[in-house]
């Protein structure tokens, strides 16, 4: 990989194979960029929670993630990324109409 980019990994559940790959080779930190959706974020208090099912499956995982210096990590609370979701018949629907399609 050239030395001014980076790999995007992003995480969609446990964070335990990226938090191994950290450990067993720490060289690979500066060469990725790692998105982890997990936690919570409670407005009202303005914290996150880390009493969520990404996080619980691997609290050390995550432990390690938070922990890694200059680690580039962007964490997308769960409760956020839901608001993000949409249907196939929505996607389906919005193609058609940009572009014709049968």
């Amino acid at each position: 990989m050239p030395k001014d980019e980076k790999l995007v990994v992003i995480v969609t559940g446990s964070a335990t194979n990226v938090a191994s790959s950290i450990i067993s080779e720490p060289k690979i930190i500066d060469k990725i960029a790692v998105y982890f959706i997990g936690t919570t974020y409670d407005f009202k208090r303005k914290a996150f929670n880390k009493n969520e099912f990404n996080v619980r499956s691997d609290l050390n995982a995550v432990e390690t993630l938070l922990n890694t210096e200059n680690l580039e990590l962007h964490i997308m609370p769960a409760n956020i990324c839901t608001k993000l979701l949409v249907t196939r018949m929505d996607i389906d629907s919005r193609l058609k109409s940009e572009h014709d399609i049968e």
